[in-house]
């Protein structure tokens, strides 16, 4: 921690002032441990990068998803007889079946998803050692929404009217 090191290199400079004043030698300390950082700084960081990773894939995974409808629009409106867009558009509809696209384009709200949850896995952890009660709050804010979602989740696969689903 650069802060600690100033203020063990002040002290030091104000030690051998004072005993240079003095006229007594001056001993040098031992330096301090390497700088460990505490757990929670770890779990923290950990989580938000992890956030951060998932939700720029998905940026990137949903500008590809655009990218590819567009040039799939493309290639189907090409021709100008109706029949032979309509084989186009069959022929290129089947293509995304066959690749799954309709399953990366599901993957991109649970990346979403998936990302705000470890954002505010992060954010509880960060909060641990500044305030207890606030962390508490935050993490009772954050069982409180995993708790809807898995409901949310579990829900359609109960009763298959529901109209609530998510990825």
């Amino acid at each position: 921690d650069s802060g600690d090191v100033t203020v063990q290199l002040l002290a030091q400079i104000s030690q051998q002032l004072a005993a240079s004043g003095n006229g007594s030698t001056y001993h040098f300390p031992t330096p301090l441990p390497p700088f460990t950082p505490p757990p929670t700084a770890l779990v923290c960081n950990t989580f938000w990068f992890i956030s951060l990773g998932l939700s720029l894939s998905c940026a990137l995974i949903a500008t590809l998803v655009e990218q590819w409808a567009r040039d799939f629009l493309h290639k189907a409106d090409m021709h100008s007889a109706p029949p032979m867009r309509a084989r186009m558009f069959s022929f290129l509809y089947y293509g995304l079946k066959r690749f799954s696209m309709h399953t990366v384009v599901d993957i991109i709200p649970l990346l979403l998803h998936t990302s705000l949850l470890f954002f505010f896995a992060g954010l509880v952890a960060f909060l641990i050692p500044v305030n207890i009660p606030m962390a508490a709050v935050a993490g009772a804010i954050l069982a409180l929404v995993t708790a809807v979602y898995l409901m949310l989740t579990i829900l359609p696969l109960v009763s298959l009217d529901c109209p609530y689903r998510t990825p």
